[in-house]
């Protein structure tokens, strides 16, 4: 082992450290998301019912039924819900989130794996450094396994596919094609929006000329693969993933070039760090590349609404893009070190570049933690108040009554939490003297009905606001408003 093999290794080391300390950090800030309650519950479900894959036959009118969400859920719920939710059942909240936090440390290993390979110059560290400071991967760690699980698997295939590129015997890249081909469909099957990203990793074979012959391998084995899965478990849950995609599609331009602008605003500093690269002598091409690569990250807001779903777009697209940014920053060294022949000046300007894409990584951290509504203030009022009372939670879309399920488990497991989504005027009214709830929860993120109006229909039938919480994210302030019954 060299001495700048030694060093690499112990730099790699450190970055993991760092990783680790910054992910357990965000694990502790972070508040159960409604995308993680849902995720756990229909996990829960594979555990209990064994319930791998949609049955076609869940309820369309009732978006808030855990058969339902399994239909509509963008991916396998026998990898990312089963695995967060076997960690919870053993280890609580912080046990499933530790699945995140593991897979991101093993796909940071994949990145440096990735960008060491000598078609990029060996530039692992770099590459992985790059993307670590950009922040995304650490604080999805927690909060979107999913995402982070299907970037793993992305990066295993592509670096399957670089190692087949550079491996001599015809059976050996035969075999780390077919390999790769496997893990590209676990990371469709975990992750439906990494579809978007099949172009460009056909194209990255297609690229490397060494195993255009053995490319069969892959192709063959991927189409086989997930021709199986669509029919066993995409096709009974199409009319629900198409219902979704024709409301998605409905947005309006304002709400779609809005969304792309928020991708853009994540992916800006990168693609400024790799457009450097393009004027490196022997890997502009290849920098050019993976920023072409990248770009189907643009595509996930025509095809779902949710903001989960965009944060996993943009670190798909970063897997692709960490290379040509490490490219970028040796460039950048050398352009502002105007090729000092010293190598500690040049890599002085380097590490310049890479804290000014920590700073950037650190704003975009602070940035999405708000990006989600934070409900455990409400969900610990109700805990104290509710005992074995009714709590009807009102939403038009995202599912909150599951967070709240959640968190009352803890301190009123007794409370029955009933949902009404997108209910007019006259269903809620039957709703409430039916069931005659104690607590009536509703907030502006989930809702799109005037709070003034709700306030008012809440009042004609007997409840009164008790408790209002102002949720602070990135964009706005939203409100959690809770009305209780007037007791006579």
């Amino acid at each position: 082992m060299t001495k700048g093999h030694s060093r690499d290794i112990l730099l790699l080391i450190l970055l993991l450290a760092f990783s680790l300390a910054v992910m357990f950090w965000v694990l502790v800030r972070t508040p159960l998301t409604p995308n993680e309650a849902r995720s756990i519950y229909m996990g829960r479900e594979v555990i209990t019912n064994g319930v791998l894959s949609c049955s076609g036959e869940a309820p369309q009118e009732n978006n808030q039924s855990i058969e339902y969400l399994i239909c509509a859920y963008p991916g396998s719920v026998a990898v990312a819900p089963l695995a967060t939710a076997t960690m919870e059942k053993f280890s609580g909240l912080y046990g499933g989130r530790s699945v995140g936090i593991l897979f991101s440390l093993a796909l940071v290993l994949l990145v440096y794996l990735f960008g060491n390979s000598a078609f990029y110059g060996g530039k692992g560290l770099l590459a992985a450094t790059t993307f670590v400071f950009f922040g995304v991967p650490l604080q999805l760690s927690s909060s979107a396994p999913d995402a982070v699980i299907a970037a793993f698997f992305l990066s295993g295939s592509l670096c399957c596919i670089g190692s087949a590129a550079e491996s001599q015997p015809v059976l050996d890249r035969a075999f780390r094609l077919l390999f790769a081909a496997v893990l590209f469909s676990i990371a469709i099957m975990t992750n439906y929006y990494i579809a978007v990203f099949a172009v460009p990793v056909v194209l990255y074979i297609i690229s490397l000329r060494q195993i255009q012959k053995e490319s069969v391998f892959f192709f063959i084995p991927l189409v086989a693969i997930l021709s199986l899965y669509g029919y066993v478990a995409v096709l009974p849950a199409t009319p629900f993933l198409v219902d979704i995609l024709q409301s998605t599609l409905m947005q309006s331009k304002t709400a779609l070039s809005a969304k792309t602008s928020y991708v853009l605003q994540w992916l800006a500093l990168p693609y400024v760090v790799s457009a450097f690269g393009l004027f490196h002598g022997e890997k502009g091409k290849i920098v050019f590349m993976h920023m072409l690569f990248s770009s189907p990250a643009f595509l996930v807001p025509f095809v779902s609404s949710e903001v989960g779903a965009m944060h996993a777009g943009v670190l798909f697209s970063l897997v692709f893009l960490a290379p040509a940014v490490a490219i970028g920053v040796e460039y950048m060294g050398g352009l502002l070190s105007s090729y000092n022949p010293a190598s500690s000046v040049r890599q002085l300007f380097m590490a310049a570049v890479l804290v000014v894409i920590f700073v950037f990584g650190l704003q975009q951290i602070k940035k999405l933690s708000r990006d989600y509504p934070d409900l455990s203030p409400a969900g610990t009022f109700l805990q104290e108040k509710i005992g074995r009372g009714t709590v009807v939670v009102e939403s038009d879309y995202g599912s909150p009554e599951y967070v709240y399920r959640y968190l009352l488990e803890q301190g009123a497991p007794s409370a029955r939490i009933v949902p009404i989504v997108r209910g007019d005027s006259q269903y809620r009214s039957e709703v409430i003297t039916r069931l005659s709830p104690d607590f009536i929860v509703l907030d502006d993120y989930h809702c799109d009905r005037s709070s003034q109006r709700a306030t008012l229909e809440y009042l004609a039938h007997g409840f009164r606001e008790v408790k209002t919480y102002q949720m602070t994210l990135s964009s706005d302030t939203k409100n959690i408003r809770i009305f209780q019954k007037e007791v006579l």
